[in-house]
């Protein structure tokens, strides 16, 4: 369940199994059963909860992945037969859970698993590859940060040894993953950086500049740098990224957009809102401005950008006014697709804590749908 991230988990966890001599196979057939959980909305551990229902006959069921403290508890109690690896580092817990099931070559499951083979369920040729786990950035909806943990980049040398061999595996499109990918490598100090810069961002202006002023630290590089080392790959030939802040969006990775010859040309860029004060709410640092003219830079860079991007409705205090101003930002930048999220409030989020979830089921529906109707570029 989830998003890319947990579709990544959920290949490298079967490869582990699949080393142990166990098969993936079907619900019917099936002894042990693992649910990789996302703990973004409410209406996921909704749907876990229905699922464990059908499920709680199995000899096992294990819960890894992105699992609040509330809900672990919650869980263990109704469904006392479950094993629940509610922590950033679940990978190196699981072969301790089959110890049955010794690995069928002499040697021990690599605590470094970053260099696991994936395989993607889009197409043949194509593959997601972490750079980065975790968040900083706390948004007031979000449960990452305390079910992923804080951000940590993965060495940039790691990185490219992953992708050569995945080319050599065929797959020549690669799609880089992280929760904030293109903060990749930078320190606390950078990332204040790239905020103040882009609250200077108005209209044509863009005074952002210096990327390449950055700290080098934990083997990384600032995440412009990975792209163009990674554009020196022979046979890569499609290469793009999941999922960026605005706040992050430097001249440099623009620059990179602009100029590569691997770039797939699609762009992935979350709004949330375009109101400034549901923005505020949600602790995203830039404001609707501020990303509309990031948007034209981006535009004007790359003319034919496949630009999509989420949003939120229905975030408590959203009035008509605020969604209105979401709408048409909409309108305005024409993007290729939106993905539109209902929100639902998460135990342990600063929003659950600190704000009513005061808009009606009716009134968040008729907000998707009207978002929904958009016609895109």
């Amino acid at each position: 369940m989830g998003c890319a991230q947990n579709e990544v988990d959920s290949l490298k966890i079967n490869e582990l199994l699949s080393g142990r001599g166990l098969n993936y196979t079907s619900l019917a057939k099936a002894n042990f059963v693992i649910i990789l959980a996302c703990s973004v909305r409410q209406s996921a551990i909704d749907r876990i909860w229905g699922k464990l229902n059908l499920w709680k006959n199995r000899k096992k069921i294990y819960i890894v992945g992105c699992v609040l403290a509330t809900d672990k508890q919650k869980l263990e109690k109704k469904y006392p037969f479950l094993t629940i690896l509610a922590t950033e580092c679940f990978f190196k817990q699981i072969p301790r859970l089959f110890p049955k099931y010794p690995p069928l070559i002499n040697r021990l499951f690599c605590e470094n698993f970053e260099n696991k083979r994936h395989r993607s369920r889009q197409t043949p040729d194509h593959a997601y590859v972490p750079i980065q786990f975790g968040c900083d950035n706390f948004c007031t909806y979000c449960a990452v940060p305390y079910t992923r943990g804080r951000e940590k980049s993965r060495p940039l040398k790691n990185i490219i040894q992953e992708i050569i061999k995945l080319i050599g595996q065929g797959k020549n499109h690669i799609t880089l993953l992280g929760q904030n990918v293109n903060s990749y490598g930078l320190s606390k100090k950078e990332k204040q950086k790239n905020i103040q810069n882009l609250r200077q961002l108005t209209g044509d202006k863009l005074l952002l500049e210096n990327e390449k002023k950055s700290i080098m630290h934990n083997n990384t590089g600032s995440f412009s740098d990975l792209l163009w080392k990674l554009e020196k790959i022979n046979g890569l030939k499609k290469l793009d990224f999941l999922s960026p802040n605005p706040q992050d969006m430097t001249s440099e990775v623009i620059n990179w957009m602009a100029t590569s010859q691997k770039f797939s040309g699609k762009l992935n860029l979350p709004l949330q809102s375009g109101s400034d004060k549901i923005l505020q709410k949600m602790n995203r640092r830039y404001s609707a401005q501020q990303y509309l003219a990031l948007v034209k830079k981006i535009k004007r860079a790359v003319p034919d950008i496949e630009l999509t991007t989420d949003i939120i409705v229905g975030f408590p205090g959203e009035t008509k006014k605020d969604f209105d101003a979401t709408f048409k930002i909409c309108q305005k930048i024409k993007f290729k697709n939106i993905y539109i999220g209902k929100y639902s409030s998460r135990l342990g989020t600063v929003a659950e804590k600190f704000f009513k979830d005061d808009i009606a089921l009716k009134t968040k529906k008729e907000r998707f749908e009207k978002l929904n109707q958009l016609p895109m570029r």
